[in-house]
């Protein structure tokens, strides 16, 4: 059986970039991010 692959969303990110403690099980796992999350991501590190 194959892992899940999941995909993450802005604040998925930002709450695992937080260490979030419920996040902690996503740090390893495989996922994929598209362009606009990405740069929605980079504006929230540098304005937030």
């Amino acid at each position: 059986m194959t892992e899940p692959t999941f995909l993450f969303d802005t604040y998925a990110l930002i709450e695992i970039f937080n260490k979030n403690p419920n996040y902690e099980r996503y740090i390893d796992v495989e996922s994929v991010i598209n362009e606009f999350i990405f740069a929605e991501y980079c504006y929230k590190l540098n304005f937030s």
